[in-house]
């Protein structure tokens, strides 16, 4: 979703990738970017440490079912 610009804070710094001070902070992405040539200079969005647990322990869980099906299988 694509937030109209003038909505957005304007931050006082320039963009070390192009030199133009036309940075804005976007709330919804929760990041500040550079709207001349785009580079995201600071992003803030939080990472959701414990679903990247859950997701790492489903992973082993499916591969070691897949092992234990197969070991049933040579039997």
């Amino acid at each position: 979703m694509i937030t109209p610009e003038y909505n957005h804070k304007h931050i006082n710094t320039s963009c070390p990738e192009c030199k133009t001070d036309e940075i804005l902070y976007d709330a919804f992405r929760e990041e500040t970017y550079c709207t001349h040539c785009g580079l995201v200079l600071k992003d803030n969005t939080i990472f959701h440490v414990t679903q990247a647990i859950h997701d790492e322990e489903y992973k082993v869980k499916f591969i070691r079912d897949l092992w234990r099906k197969k070991r049933k299988d040579i039997k």
